[in-house]
């Protein structure tokens, strides 16, 4: 887990570092993070939303950790690969444009 953990902290920096290069004002929370690549065109909708949602499973995780249903992080780890994967590959892409 301690990769997903990484891995979605990683997306987070990542879009604040294109955010702030930028006009656009310093997003507060990870959220907003990626509404506001979504709005750059940056991602789509459907991603920005999943990896908002990533994002607040990791804060969970982090602050309770001893609640936590481990079939939950499974199926979750194996979701949020494919969307990290997707976020590179589109970030990637905006970036070359």
């Amino acid at each position: 887990m301690s990769g997903l953990l990484a891995a979605t902290r990683n997306a987070t920096d990542v879009g604040s570092h294109l955010i702030s290069r930028s006009e656009r004002r310093v997003p507060t929370s990870a959220r907003e993070i990626f509404e506001a690549l979504a709005d750059m065109g940056a991602l789509d909708r459907p991603l920005a939303a999943k990896l908002a949602d990533a994002t607040a499973f990791r804060n969970l995780a982090i602050h309770r950790y001893d609640t936590i249903d481990w079939n939950v992080v499974y199926r979750i780890c194996h979701e949020s690969l494919v969307d990290l994967r997707t976020f590179a590959d589109r970030v990637e892409r905006w970036m070359a444009d």
